[in-house]
């Protein structure tokens, strides 16, 4: 054969190859544009407190009501993946895995400077009906929210007069190993996958267990702030 067969052959080999690729390309765009699952990867801060715990400290004196205690937010942070099944472009559900650090912070009126500062560690599974505002990145989402409870640090600090002291401690299970709390948030999706969340977490008493501050005593209460992004 002549050379510019084996050549033109050759062009016409390589340009069939292109245009194979380029179709398999458009028809992977294709699947995952019209595909019901979607999962990604998301992380950001969390402020969070207890209630005020329902109950009495008794000393040689009166009781000192809970209400001498004032309960505060503090920072923590979560991070975690998701899987997200969409019924339709407006409906779906959401499921995630996240590790996520809660705590509070207590003061007292009793005596100036005197705080209890305590993080609380869980391995949190949220299961959460979403709607999509139609033409719109906008969405709404509600749903639980179970939690496993996995270590505790606290931290606390006070005077009396001139004489000050503090102490540091772990692992001391000031909660219930499992939690349950109702989650209800806004969100927005951009078209690039990124995207940015706000939730209200509210933990339920789900303990009897009287050697549990929290959620017999107390419940947790976290508003929390995610940058999350699609990967596929």
């Amino acid at each position: 054969r002549r050379s510019s067969d084996l050549i033109f052959d050759s062009m016409k080999t390589k340009r069939m190859i292109l245009l194979a690729a380029c179709a398999i390309a458009l028809g992977l765009t294709h699947a995952q544009a019209q595909s019901p699952f979607s999962f990604g990867v998301k992380a950001g801060v969390n402020f969070s407190t207890i209630s005020r715990p329902n109950l009495i400290i008794h000393g040689p004196g009166d009781g000192l009501e809970t209400d001498q205690f004032k309960m505060k937010f503090i920072p923590g942070y979560h991070v975690g993946l998701y899987g997200r099944y969409n019924f339709s472009p407006a409906v779906g559900v959401q499921a995630e895995v996240l590790y996520s650090m809660a705590g509070y912070k207590v003061t007292t009126t009793l005596l100036n400077g005197t705080y209890i500062r305590s993080q609380l560690h869980y391995l949190n599974v949220p299961v959460l009906f979403r709607y999509t505002m139609p033409s719109s990145g906008f969405y709404a989402e509600l749903g639980p929210q179970f939690g496993y409870f996995l270590k505790d640090n606290i931290v606390g600090t006070g005077h009396i007069g001139t004489v000050r002291g503090g102490f540091s401690d772990s692992g001391e299970g000031q909660a219930a190993s499992l939690s349950l709390e109702g989650v209800v948030g806004v969100g927005y999706k951009l078209d690039n996958g990124v995207g940015f969340a706000l939730r209200y977490q509210h933990e339920f008493k789900t303990s009897s267990n009287v050697n549990r501050l929290i959620p017999d005593k107390a419940q947790k209460r976290s508003v929390q702030l995610s940058v999350t992004y699609d990967l596929f």
